[in-house]
């Protein structure tokens, strides 16, 4: 039976996914543990363990579902971004998480995975711009940065904007290199099937049976001049 380019495509790019759920979930787990990690140092244990345990749980439960996707995946570890930055107590080191679950979400090779994570990082940060100096509670998110200016933020939305875009690019091309490798597994099988098809039919040919039908509806140049000869 002779597959369309596009039933040939969808095992190669669910096989992407596939692979990129399961990293994503390997780095929930690094995520989690790492928030246990800093728990120990700074004393955060119970907003570490309820909040890495709320995402981990996220993950894992929409996996047992069958719901994983990329996009759920990108507000949890967002989230980690945001539990990182307040066991850290807004140390400017704490932003740098923002730039590895980017990395991760890169393996789905789907730019607008990106998205979720972009938006809550820099809604975050607009917002913690805008009402720290209004909520005490809101102070631990920056008692190691201190009150970021207009610039600051700027910046860093500037910065954020800028590694998304690239790394959108990087994933489209990647997905764009996945197709090309499939496609070319696509033409191969062609190839050998039309070699098989013509194998069969010039066979049909030799023991004299002329009335056989060409076992394909689309013949190659070679299947067409055996249909010539066959005619001849």
């Amino acid at each position: 039976m002779k597959l369309s380019q596009e039933e040939f495509l969808t095992p190669f790019i669910q096989k992407v996914t596939d692979q990129a759920h399961a990293v994503s979930t390997k780095a929930t787990w690094a995520l989690t543990l790492i928030a246990i990690l800093f728990a120990s140092i700074n004393q955060t244990w119970m907003v570490a363990i309820a909040a890495s345990l709320v995402l981990l749980l996220i993950v894992l439960i929409s996996g047992w579902l069958g719901k994983s996707n990329g996009y759920i995946n990108s507000v949890v570890f967002a989230g980690f971004t945001i539990l990182f930055q307040y066991q850290l107590s807004g140390l400017p080191a704490s932003h740098f998480f923002f730039f590895v679950i980017v990395t991760v979400l890169l393996f789905y090779e789907n730019p607008k995975v990106l998205i979720p994570a972009a938006i809550i990082h820099v809604l975050f940060e607009v917002f913690l711009f805008s009402q720290a100096g209004k909520y005490e509670t809101l102070q631990v998110f920056i008692a190691e940065s201190g009150n970021n200016t207009l610039e600051d933020i700027l910046l860093h939305v500037a910065i954020v904007a800028l590694y998304a875009t690239l790394s959108g690019v990087w994933a489209v091309l990647q997905h764009r290199q996945t197709k090309e490798s499939a496609m070319q597994a696509f033409t191969f099988q062609e190839q050998v099937r039309l070699i098989e098809i013509n194998q069969q039919f010039a066979e049909y040919i030799s023991k004299g049976e002329l009335k056989a039908e060409y076992p394909s509806a689309e013949p190659d140049a070679l299947g067409k001049s055996l249909l010539t000869m066959r005619t001849n």
